[in-house]
Protein backbone atom coordinates (compact mmCIF):
# COMPACT_ATOMS: atom_id res chain seq x y z
CA UNK A 1 0.00 0.00 0.00
CA UNK A 2 1.38 3.37 -0.97
CA UNK A 3 1.42 6.39 1.29
CA UNK A 4 -1.27 8.07 -0.80
CA UNK A 5 -3.56 5.02 -0.46
CA UNK A 6 -3.45 4.79 3.34
CA UNK A 7 -6.63 6.24 4.82
CA UNK A 8 -8.31 5.99 8.18
CA UNK A 9 -10.39 2.84 8.55
CA UNK A 10 -13.01 4.75 10.46
CA UNK A 11 -15.09 7.87 10.22
CA UNK A 12 -15.12 10.27 13.15
CA UNK A 13 -12.63 12.38 15.04
CA UNK A 14 -9.34 10.80 16.11
CA UNK A 15 -9.74 11.86 19.73
CA UNK A 16 -13.25 10.42 19.80
CA UNK A 17 -11.94 7.12 18.41
CA UNK A 18 -9.40 6.95 21.23
CA UNK A 19 -12.04 7.82 23.81
CA UNK A 20 -14.37 5.12 22.48
CA UNK A 21 -11.52 2.61 22.42
CA UNK A 22 -10.74 3.22 26.07
CA UNK A 23 -14.40 2.69 26.98
CA UNK A 24 -14.67 -0.52 24.94
CA UNK A 25 -11.43 -1.77 26.46
CA UNK A 26 -12.78 -1.17 29.98
CA UNK A 27 -16.05 -3.04 29.39
CA UNK A 28 -14.12 -5.80 27.65
CA UNK A 29 -12.02 -6.26 30.79
CA UNK A 30 -15.18 -6.81 32.81
CA UNK A 31 -16.59 -9.28 30.28
CA UNK A 32 -13.31 -10.94 29.37
CA UNK A 33 -14.34 -14.47 30.54
CA UNK A 34 -17.32 -14.40 28.17
CA UNK A 35 -15.10 -13.26 25.31
CA UNK A 36 -12.58 -16.04 25.95
CA UNK A 37 -15.37 -18.63 25.91
CA UNK A 38 -16.49 -17.19 22.58
CA UNK A 39 -12.99 -17.04 21.09
CA UNK A 40 -9.78 -18.09 22.86
CA UNK A 41 -7.86 -15.43 20.95
CA UNK A 42 -9.26 -12.91 23.43
CA UNK A 43 -7.14 -14.51 26.17
CA UNK A 44 -4.19 -12.65 27.66
CA UNK A 45 -2.16 -10.84 26.47
CA UNK A 46 -4.99 -9.58 24.24
CA UNK A 47 -6.01 -6.83 26.66
CA UNK A 48 -2.39 -5.79 27.24
CA UNK A 49 -1.78 -5.50 23.51
CA UNK A 50 -5.05 -3.59 23.13
CA UNK A 51 -4.02 -1.13 25.84
CA UNK A 52 -0.66 -0.64 24.15
CA UNK A 53 -2.37 0.28 20.88
CA UNK A 54 -4.68 2.69 22.69
CA UNK A 55 -1.73 4.38 24.40
CA UNK A 56 0.08 4.73 21.08
CA UNK A 57 -3.00 6.20 19.41
CA UNK A 58 -3.58 8.56 22.33
CA UNK A 59 -0.01 9.81 22.05
CA UNK A 60 -0.47 10.42 18.33
CA UNK A 61 -3.66 12.40 18.90
CA UNK A 62 -2.11 14.56 21.60
CA UNK A 63 1.15 15.10 19.73
CA UNK A 64 0.89 18.30 17.68
CA UNK A 65 4.61 18.34 16.91
CA UNK A 66 4.15 17.79 13.18
CA UNK A 67 1.82 20.75 12.78
CA UNK A 68 3.94 22.88 15.11
CA UNK A 69 7.05 22.10 13.09
CA UNK A 70 5.29 22.96 9.85
CA UNK A 71 4.12 26.28 11.28
CA UNK A 72 7.55 27.12 12.65
CA UNK A 73 9.27 26.35 9.36
CA UNK A 74 6.74 28.39 7.40
CA UNK A 75 7.15 31.30 9.79
CA UNK A 76 10.95 31.11 9.48
CA UNK A 77 10.73 31.31 5.69
CA UNK A 78 8.22 34.14 5.69
CA UNK A 79 10.28 36.08 8.23
CA UNK A 80 13.29 36.03 5.93
CA UNK A 81 11.12 36.89 2.93
CA UNK A 82 9.84 39.96 4.77
CA UNK A 83 13.37 40.99 5.75
CA UNK A 84 14.53 40.56 2.17
CA UNK A 85 11.72 42.67 0.76
CA UNK A 86 12.35 45.42 3.29
CA UNK A 87 16.08 45.33 2.61
CA UNK A 88 15.47 45.65 -1.13
CA UNK A 89 13.13 48.62 -0.74
CA UNK A 90 15.65 50.41 1.46
CA UNK A 91 18.48 49.59 -0.95
CA UNK A 92 16.58 51.13 -3.86
CA UNK A 93 16.86 54.56 -2.25
CA UNK A 94 20.65 54.38 -2.25
CA UNK A 95 20.88 52.67 -5.65
CA UNK A 96 18.97 55.53 -7.21
CA UNK A 97 20.95 58.02 -5.16
CA UNK A 98 24.21 56.56 -6.48
CA UNK A 99 22.90 56.15 -10.05
CA UNK A 100 20.20 58.76 -10.70
CA UNK A 101 18.24 58.33 -13.92
CA UNK A 102 20.19 55.24 -14.98
CA UNK A 103 17.54 52.51 -15.41
CA UNK A 104 19.94 50.22 -17.26
CA UNK A 105 22.07 50.01 -14.12
CA UNK A 106 18.97 49.68 -11.95
CA UNK A 107 18.04 46.56 -13.88
CA UNK A 108 21.33 44.98 -12.80
CA UNK A 109 19.96 45.15 -9.26
CA UNK A 110 16.86 43.20 -10.34
CA UNK A 111 14.42 46.08 -10.74
CA UNK A 112 12.65 44.34 -13.63
CA UNK A 113 12.43 40.98 -11.81
CA UNK A 114 11.36 41.98 -8.31
CA UNK A 115 7.58 41.85 -8.78
CA UNK A 116 7.82 38.35 -10.28
CA UNK A 117 10.03 37.08 -7.45
CA UNK A 118 8.90 38.84 -4.29
CA UNK A 119 6.41 36.14 -3.18
CA UNK A 120 8.07 33.00 -4.55
CA UNK A 121 10.71 31.57 -2.25
CA UNK A 122 12.98 29.90 -4.78
CA UNK A 123 12.90 32.89 -7.10
CA UNK A 124 13.44 35.38 -4.30
CA UNK A 125 16.54 33.48 -3.19
CA UNK A 126 17.97 33.91 -6.69
CA UNK A 127 16.85 37.53 -6.74
CA UNK A 128 18.73 38.32 -3.54
CA UNK A 129 21.84 36.70 -4.98
CA UNK A 130 21.54 38.91 -8.06
CA UNK A 131 21.02 41.95 -5.85
CA UNK A 132 24.04 41.16 -3.72
CA UNK A 133 26.24 40.51 -6.76
CA UNK A 134 25.32 43.91 -8.18
CA UNK A 135 25.93 45.50 -4.79
CA UNK A 136 29.47 44.13 -4.78
CA UNK A 137 30.07 45.26 -8.36
CA UNK A 138 29.04 48.83 -7.54
CA UNK A 139 30.11 48.88 -3.90
CA UNK A 140 32.41 51.89 -4.37
CA UNK A 141 29.60 54.08 -5.68
CA UNK A 142 27.09 52.78 -3.14
CA UNK A 143 29.41 53.33 -0.20
CA UNK A 144 30.04 56.83 -1.49
CA UNK A 145 26.25 57.30 -1.44
CA UNK A 146 26.34 56.22 2.24
CA UNK A 147 25.14 52.64 1.73
CA UNK A 148 27.69 50.89 3.92
CA UNK A 149 29.51 47.62 3.37
CA UNK A 150 27.75 46.26 6.44
CA UNK A 151 24.39 46.86 4.75
CA UNK A 152 25.64 45.12 1.62
CA UNK A 153 26.73 42.15 3.74
CA UNK A 154 23.29 42.00 5.36
CA UNK A 155 21.74 41.22 1.99
CA UNK A 156 23.91 38.12 1.67
CA UNK A 157 23.10 37.14 5.26
CA UNK A 158 19.36 37.35 4.59
CA UNK A 159 19.74 35.41 1.37
CA UNK A 160 21.70 32.66 3.18
CA UNK A 161 19.16 32.50 6.01
CA UNK A 162 16.26 32.33 3.54
CA UNK A 163 17.96 29.59 1.57
CA UNK A 164 18.51 27.54 4.74
CA UNK A 165 14.94 28.08 5.96
CA UNK A 166 13.53 27.17 2.57
CA UNK A 167 15.65 23.99 2.37
CA UNK A 168 14.49 22.94 5.83
CA UNK A 169 10.86 23.50 4.87
CA UNK A 170 11.22 21.58 1.61
CA UNK A 171 12.86 18.65 3.40
CA UNK A 172 10.10 18.59 6.00
CA UNK A 173 7.45 18.61 3.27
CA UNK A 174 9.09 15.56 1.69
CA UNK A 175 9.18 13.74 5.02
CA UNK A 176 5.66 14.68 6.12
CA UNK A 177 3.79 12.08 4.01
CA UNK A 178 5.75 9.30 5.72
CA UNK A 179 5.05 10.81 9.14
CA UNK A 180 1.35 10.99 8.27
CA UNK A 181 1.45 7.40 6.99
CA UNK A 182 2.92 6.18 10.29
CA UNK A 183 0.42 8.24 12.29
CA UNK A 184 -2.58 6.75 10.47
CA UNK A 185 -1.15 3.24 10.81
CA UNK A 186 -1.11 3.67 14.59
CA UNK A 187 -4.66 5.03 14.66
CA UNK A 188 -5.96 2.27 12.40
CA UNK A 189 -4.28 -0.40 14.53
CA UNK A 190 -6.15 0.86 17.57
CA UNK A 191 -9.47 1.07 15.76
CA UNK A 192 -9.05 -2.43 14.33
CA UNK A 193 -9.02 -3.94 17.81
CA UNK A 194 -11.82 -1.72 19.06
CA UNK A 195 -14.00 -2.59 16.10
CA UNK A 196 -13.29 -6.30 16.54
CA UNK A 197 -14.13 -6.26 20.26
CA UNK A 198 -17.32 -4.27 19.66
CA UNK A 199 -18.50 -6.66 16.92
CA UNK A 200 -17.76 -9.69 19.04
CA UNK A 201 -19.43 -8.13 22.07
CA UNK A 202 -22.68 -7.56 20.15
CA UNK A 203 -22.68 -11.21 19.10
CA UNK A 204 -21.82 -12.54 22.57
CA UNK A 205 -24.48 -10.44 24.26
CA UNK A 206 -27.16 -10.39 21.57
CA UNK A 207 -29.67 -11.65 24.15
CA UNK A 208 -28.57 -9.25 26.89
CA UNK A 209 -29.81 -5.79 25.99
CA UNK A 210 -27.86 -3.96 28.71
CA UNK A 211 -24.50 -5.50 27.85
CA UNK A 212 -25.23 -5.36 24.11
CA UNK A 213 -25.61 -1.59 24.29
CA UNK A 214 -22.17 -1.22 25.85
CA UNK A 215 -20.65 -2.44 22.58
CA UNK A 216 -22.72 -0.22 20.33
CA UNK A 217 -20.53 2.55 18.89
CA UNK A 218 -22.28 5.59 17.41
CA UNK A 219 -19.63 8.36 17.30
CA UNK A 220 -17.10 6.35 15.26
CA UNK A 221 -17.87 3.87 12.49
CA UNK A 222 -15.97 1.71 10.03
CA UNK A 223 -15.14 3.40 6.74
CA UNK A 224 -17.39 1.82 4.07
CA UNK A 225 -15.54 -0.28 1.47
CA UNK A 226 -15.10 0.96 -2.08
CA UNK A 227 -17.35 -1.74 -3.57
CA UNK A 228 -20.53 0.17 -2.80
CA UNK A 229 -21.69 -2.23 -0.07
CA UNK A 230 -22.11 -1.52 3.61
CA UNK A 231 -19.29 -3.93 4.46
CA UNK A 232 -21.65 -6.44 6.06
CA UNK A 233 -21.16 -9.04 3.35
CA UNK A 234 -24.93 -9.45 2.99
CA UNK A 235 -25.47 -10.43 6.62
CA UNK A 236 -28.04 -8.25 8.37
CA UNK A 237 -26.85 -6.46 11.52
CA UNK A 238 -27.60 -8.01 14.86
CA UNK A 239 -30.59 -6.30 16.46
CA UNK A 240 -30.88 -6.02 20.24
CA UNK A 241 -33.87 -7.78 21.78
CA UNK A 242 -36.97 -5.69 22.34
Amino acid sequence: MSIKQLLRNYTGADDKMVEVSKTIRDVFNVDKPDFIIFDEDFSDPYETNYSTKISAAESVVKDETIQDQSTQLSNAVESQMVLGRKKYQAAKFFIEKAFPNKPLIWHEFGYDDYDKCRTIQSRFISFLKTLHTAMLKYSTQLIAAKYTQAKIDEILAIRTALDSANSAQEQFMKERPQLTFERIEILNACWSVTSTVAKAGKIIFEDNYGKYQKYVITDVTDTPPDDGTDGSGGTPPVNPPA
